[in-house]
């Protein structure tokens, strides 16, 4: 059961204008850095004066912070780490050497920073402070009172216009771009590119992992009017050894072209994808270590294996096999039904679970699973913006995909699932982190914070 106390903390948070939780609470075309900018002069700027890494991206910015931060804390530096969105607790958002924040942390730090937003707020000229913008405050905040030495920063949405940019990082990384949340940051892939590569600062070293070609154009060319350096990780960590070990994941022997040395590692992490973002990571580690940060990359490599990152490529349970993904693009779910290919060689029926969040676009996501001609029984996730059935029936009735059925919620479509499955069968989660996060909770038994707001 959740905290009174902290309850009433997240309550006032979820009264702001929540781009993530509410469709219409604000609007992209309204997002700027003037407000964040305001508020953290009104609290003394924590920002300033700290190391940061700033993760953009369609997909796999989470995985590449998680293994950032993951190796930094291995060689026993304080690191900080801000990703969005949560997956059981929101006090996951904000974590330091790998532990959330605490509870009561969190009620101190709403209750010390709250005055400024109301001022803000009651100002009016610039619009009222979001539930994103908070958060981004609080965590350079806390990161400040904690004296951590470097913080990984995932950003939001976009990157040019997320509250995350107010950053001068130590080094910018983008990982692949594609077609993501259109709606709001363009319709193709050079207008979203556009947005992501607005956290590209000047002189600043950007990372970028293996990127669409117009992406990369976008990328190339504010990189060039910053006077920034593109290191592109796929040139500059070469696999010079693989060996494949399903669902216990891979072993491999890196060619560090950077420090011009060889790394052995192990990732659990599962799917090809997952060596593009520890390719990423590496690289970022290197050129840290490059700049004067203490780091022993082989050290770090060595314990990269007990990196896990919860509904992302996960497998949950083995009777039946059930694996889960949040997978939310199309881009992300052809990565996806390649590792499904891959890591079960003889699956015979795919079962998927499937339901998805406003804003992404269902046909396109699940068509990328139709050369398995699954079984699939769509659901709604709790969170307040995910589509219902009755949306879900009207985006997906011109899909090539036949639903099979329709459950209320992920419990029942998991009992569902389970009652059609045999022994080499695969129930898929997909659709969203979301879906995938309930299927877990479910099986690992997970209390969910579940918030009464």
């Amino acid at each position: 059961m959740i905290n009174k106390i902290f309850e009433k903390s997240l309550t006032k948070i979820f009264s702001l204008a929540d781009f993530e939780r509410k469709e219409n609470s604000v609007q992209y075309k309204d997002f700027h850095l003037l407000k964040v900018n305001r508020l953290l002069d009104y609290i003394g700027n924590p920002h300033k004066n700290q190391n940061f890494i700033h993760v953009a991206g369609s997909k796999g910015k989470g995985s590449t912070s998680k293994i950032i931060s993951a190796c930094l804390v291995e060689n026993k530096i304080k690191t900080g780490l801000f990703i969005s969105p949560s997956i059981h607790r929101f006090t996951e958002r904000i974590s330091i050497n790998g532990r959330n924040i605490l509870e009561k942390e969190f009620v101190s730090l709403v209750e010390d920073l709250w005055p400024y937003v109301l001022k803000i707020n009651n100002e009016k000229d610039l619009g009222s402070i979001t539930v994103f913008e908070f958060l981004t405050v609080m965590s350079f905040e806390y990161f400040k009172r904690k004296k951590t030495k470097l913080n990984v920063i995932e950003v939001g949405l976009g990157g040019r216009f997320d509250s995350t940019n107010v950053i001068s990082p130590m080094i910018s990384v983008i990982t692949p771009i594609s077609l993501d949340h259109i709606r709001v940051l363009g319709k193709t892939i050079s207008k979203i590119a556009y947005q992501k590569a607005g956290i590209i600062k000047k002189e600043t070293p950007i990372v970028i992992s293996k990127q669409n070609v117009d992406a990369k154009k976008v990328i190339i060319s504010e990189a060039d009017k910053k006077n920034s350096k593109i290191y592109e990780s796929n040139k500059e960590i070469e696999i010079i050894e693989k060996i494949d070990e399903g669902l216990r994941g891979v072993k491999l022997k890196l060619l560090n072209k950077i420090l011009k040395q060889n790394h052995q590692t192990q990732l659990s992490l599962l799917g090809e994808h997952q060596i593009e973002n520890l390719k990423t990571a590496v690289t970022v580690l290197s050129i840290i270590k490059k700049l004067g940060v203490e780091i022993d990359l082989d050290t770090s490599c060595k314990k990269i294996k007990n990196i896990k990152w919860p509904a992302r490529n996960h497998l949950v349970s083995k009777n039946p096999y059930i694996f889960v993904d949040g997978a939310h693009n199309d881009h992300s779910a052809e990565l996806l039904s390649k590792s499904i290919n891959d890591l079960f060689p003889k699956l015979e029926d795919l079962i998927i679970i499937f339901g998805c969040n406003i804003g992404h676009e269902p046909k396109d996501i699940i068509e990328k699973f139709k050369n398995y001609s699954p079984k699939i029984i769509v659901t709604q996730s709790r969170h307040p913006k995910s589509l219902d059935n009755k949306t879900m029936k009207n985006l997906l009735v011109n899909s090539k995909i036949k639903i099979m059925e329709y459950a209320e919620n992920t419990n029942s479509a998991l009992i569902k699932a389970k009652k059609l499955a045999k022994s080499n069968d695969l129930i898929l989660a997909t659709g969203s982190l979301f879906i995938a996060a309930e299927v877990v909770e479910i099986e690992e038994k997970i209390q969910p914070e579940i918030y009464n707001i």
